[in-house]
């Protein structure tokens, strides 16, 4: 079947959005219907699973002690400290329920979730980094999310290597850096994007190789 491209209202936001020909045909293929919420809603409904900034003061429903989590404590869940939960005190055959076949899928699902206890914050091997959500191997950090390898790092996301820098957002391997964007192996570097081997330079943006610079775009192996 040949079809034409169509467009739709967005069943959240009310807005046109575009579904092209070619998508028909795949979805023909896997056998779903169109979608009826334009891209932007649909990936908002697929993140609205994964908080990673959004952290509350809450009661661990185990210890009882207060704990840092990424669980609103209004949500009615059961929520351990994550050191806890990761010793696994806990019978899993607790909350296990059989399939019943007169109920659909996703209400058994709900029915699952809130009676499985869930850790409080998806750290692994963290020291003083309290405030932190979603970081392997970082120490002394605070308001850092989705990083790994980082030490005094504060107020950053997605950054993998990196060292006494602050307000970071995505890069590699950045040692005394503030206010860049992706990017890689970097000293003294400030307000920058996409810039990599760079050192004791501020606001660059596509550079490689640049030392002692100021304002520079799409610039290579030079230090003045």
């Amino acid at each position: 079947m040949e079809y034409q491209n169509e467009t739709k209202i967005c069943q959240n936001c009310k807005k046109d959005f575009t579904i092209e020909s070619e998508d028909f045909n795949f979805y023909e293929k896997i056998k779903v219907p169109p979608p009826t919420f334009c891209p932007e809603c649909r990936n908002k409904r697929r993140m609205s699973w994964r908080n990673e900034r959004t952290l509350y003061k809450r009661i661990c429903d185990a210890t009882q002690k207060n704990i840092i989590t990424m669980f609103s404590p209004n949500e009615k869940l059961i929520v351990y400290d994550r050191d806890y939960w990761w010793k696994e005190n806990f019978d899993a055959l607790e909350y296990g329920q059989e399939i019943d076949f007169n109920k659909t899928f996703f209400i058994q699902f709900d029915e699952l979730f809130r009676k499985v206890p869930l850790p409080s914050l998806l750290n692994e091997n963290v020291v003083n980094s309290s405030f932190c959500n979603c970081v392997h191997n970082a120490k002394n950090c605070y308001l850092s999310v989705a990083s790994m390898e980082v030490e005094n790092v504060l107020y950053s996301t997605r950054v993998i290597g990196g060292k006494d820098s602050m307000d970071l957002f995505g890069g590699f391997n950045q040692e005394m850096c503030y206010e860049n964007v992706v990017c890689d192996k970097s000293n003294h570097l400030f307000f920058s994007e996409r810039s990599m081997e760079c050192f004791d330079s501020m606001f660059l943006s596509d550079c490689k190789n640049l030392g002692n610079c100021l304002g520079c775009v799409n610039l290579r192996n030079v230090n003045y």
